[in-house]
């Protein structure tokens, strides 16, 4: 049985919604980490409809191994994500890259993922790729940070990566030259965050990502679709789906134990997002 986070959920039927969630609790007392973010918790999650959330869709990233690919994808993650960027605790070898990619693409067939349609609908355009990514899962992910296009491009081909993310300050542009759907890191509020034909879906994240960094739940888009990182792990991940617009998650620190991947704790972070 999971942990549960130590807060009161009282559910009221009293709106003309299925219900709402009304989160009191004394997390700053049992958890010190979790109270500046007390507040976050309580108004993203008082709004959303017990009843009515899709399933999201789940990356597990920062993947060294085959056995951790293999237990993610069995367990329902979409996306596996492996970090190219070089020196990180988390950076991939060619051959780790390699022999990763294939185990992903042994999981399915090797139909591409095609274009959506142009439009200026953000709404449409990020929710139809994560709609894409549902039914072509499970795909594999490619990290980087401020590479060059050089680079990228040529490790997209060499590691046959279904996904770039690109987790820096690369020019929105870049994502026109690459040739598979790209993942695109942002801060909340920040320009072109929710600018359809470019990214496929944008990810939201602090700091340079990969360091369990919880970003605040206030202040997220209030329309379109994204993926939510950031300090996420199996005890609050039920209610980071909760937040409106979260279509995905995305995890690393919050499945490690002493800085490796944990198989129990990925199951465990899936099946809690998923709701199974």
């Amino acid at each position: 049985m999971r942990a549960a986070i130590p807060a009161f959920l009282i559910y009221s039927s009293s709106s003309s919604e299925a219900g709402h969630l009304v989160v009191a609790s004394q997390l700053g007392k049992c958890y010190p980490h979790f109270g500046q973010h007390l507040l976050a918790y309580a108004r993203a999650v008082m709004t959303v409809s017990a009843t009515s959330r899709y399933t999201p869709i789940v990356k597990i990233c920062g993947t060294r191994t085959v056995e951790a690919a293999q237990c993610a994808i069995s367990s329902g993650a979409e996306l596996i994500g492996m970090i190219l960027v070089p020196n990180r605790k988390r950076t991939v070898s060619a051959g780790q890259a390699k022999a990763i990619s294939h185990a992903v693409h042994e999981f399915r067939d090797s139909r591409p993922l095609h274009d959506v349609s142009l439009t200026e609908d953000h709404n449409v355009w990020f929710a139809g790729h994560v709609e894409q990514i549902r039914r072509r899962a499970p795909l594999v992910v490619g990290v980087f940070r401020n590479q060059s296009l050089e680079e990228i491009l040529r490790l997209q081909r060499e590691y046959e990566l279904d996904i770039v993310q690109l987790h820096g300050s690369e020019p929105l542009s870049w994502t026109r030259e690459i040739p598979v759907p790209v993942i695109k890191k942002f801060a909340a509020g920040e320009d072109d965050l929710m600018t359809p034909g470019f990214h496929a879906v944008p990810l939201l994240d602090g700091g340079v990502g990969g360091e369990g960094q919880m970003i605040s739940w206030e202040g997220l888009p209030e329309s379109g679709a994204f993926i939510l990182a950031g300090g996420l792990t199996a005890d609050n991940v039920a209610l980071a789906v909760r937040v409106p617009n979260v279509h995905g998650v995305d995890v690393s620190t919050g499945v490690e134990t002493d800085g490796k991947q944990d198989l129990d704790k990925i199951k465990s972070f899936i099946k809690n997002a998923k709701g199974l």
